[in-house]
């Protein structure tokens, strides 16, 4: 018991439900929408851009701005790193976001992204199955490693592509910096899941931004169409 004379388990539970009665704020910034449709809404997420606040009392990120949008807050599937480009994918619904997530669980859904890196593979296509655990040197970086959490990445991939010696373009923590792009050179291209609403596979795409397909322009890159 604690001095509130309420049992411990029903404090924690009253604490860690208290933020959410918090609304989240409203952002009035711009949102370049790529699908909308009854179920779900996926949008263009800019670099630098959070997927999702710090604090529910704080805005500046994605997920605000289509609060803004909807004037209701939906329920975010995914989350992209802040200088990770891409689309974005938003539940209206509590029933959509529910059989989403159990397709997110079940690895049903399929991702594509966009990256400028360095070298050129031996293969199309290849994959890279590494666990990954805490960098030893950088807090904020991961790596490779024995004991880490499994994780298969066909072709987490910031991570990857450097133990795979490609590493991203512009990447400061893993890649490579340098004039081409002054952020890590990956864009969301794609995320295909199954509708709830029809039963039937839907692909969500956005396209690069301006600063990554000038970097691919400027090394001679063809980027490939939707």
């Amino acid at each position: 018991m604690d001095i509130l004379q309420l049992p411990r388990n029903r404090v924690s539970n009253l604490m860690a439900r208290a933020p959410r009665s918090i609304k989240l704020v409203a952002d009035p910034e711009p949102l370049q929408v790529v699908w909308e449709d009854a179920h779900f809404l996926a949008v263009l997420k800019p670099p630098g851009l959070r997927s999702a606040p710090v604090h529910r009392f704080l805005g500046g990120s994605a997920l605000n701005r289509m609060i803004g949008y909807l004037g209701y807050e939906p329920h975010l599937l995914h989350r992209l790193d802040m200088n990770t480009s891409g689309v974005l994918l938003a539940a209206k619904d509590r029933a959509t976001a529910s059989a989403a997530h159990a397709q997110f669980r079940a690895k049903a859904v399929s991702k594509a992204y966009l990256a400028l890196a360095l070298g050129t593979p031996r293969s199309s296509s290849f994959s890279v199955d590494g666990a990954i655990g805490q960098h030893p040197a950088v807090k904020v970086a991961r790596q490779v490693a024995q004991g880490g959490q499994p994780a298969l990445t066909h072709m987490e991939i910031r991570v990857h592509m450097a133990h795979a010696r490609h590493p991203l373009l512009g990447d400061e923590v893993y890649g490579l910096e340098g004039p081409w792009i002054g952020r890590q050179a990956l864009h969301a291209w794609s995320l295909t899941l199954q509708h709830p609403g029809t039963g039937q596979p839907v692909t969500f795409s956005a396209p690069p931004p301006d600063d990554f397909a000038a970097a691919a322009a400027a090394l001679g890159l063809v980027l490939p169409q939707q």
